[in-house]
């Protein structure tokens, strides 16, 4: 398994402003070069950006990645967002300046044995997950704006 160091402060603050750069261009193409510089520097495979309901102008539920099939969205948006188990349950535990490893949410052995992971993680080499919201403001109850994922594989450590 591939051992990852966390970003410095330098990187972190480099993908910020590409966040805010994306947000002000708000365009699914400036999104998805700050989507796949995240996963780079998260040693992840792959990132998600889901706007919730009314979130983001280029169309609710219209999902933007990095290094993601586009079935693999479509399919969460037509049938297995309602299956996933973790993603609801986070609304209780993430706020925001908060990201949530998604075993932290639900036990791992539980979480293979659904139909969601079955189904639609482990065909796309999903082992783990981080995840936060985006928000306009301070509240994640209010101020939705989308979810933000990374993946890693199997061959990557786990999120610390």
């Amino acid at each position: 398994m591939r051992h990852c160091q966390p970003p410095d402060e330098a990187t972190l603050t480099s993908l910020a402003h590409g966040f805010y750069a994306a947000a002000a261009d708000n365009e699914p193409g400036a999104w998805e070069g700050a989507l796949q510089r995240a996963a780079d520097a998260f040693s992840a495979d792959a990132a998600y950006l889901v706007p919730m309901a009314d979130g983001a102008s280029w169309g609710p539920g219209t999902s933007i990645t990095a290094r993601v099939d586009p079935v693999w969205p479509r399919s969460y948006a037509e049938r297995y967002g309602a299956l996933d188990p973790v993603v609801p349950r986070a609304f209780g535990v993430c706020g925001p300046n908060k990201a949530v490893i998604a075993r932290e949410i639900m036990d791992l052995p539980a979480h293979v044995q659904t139909e969601f992971y079955q189904e639609w993680c482990r065909p796309q080499g999903m082992a783990d997950t981080m995840f936060g919201f985006i928000t306009h403001g301070t509240s994640i109850q209010d101020e939705r704006w989308g979810l933000f994922a990374l993946v890693r594989g199997p061959t990557i450590e786990f999120f610390d």
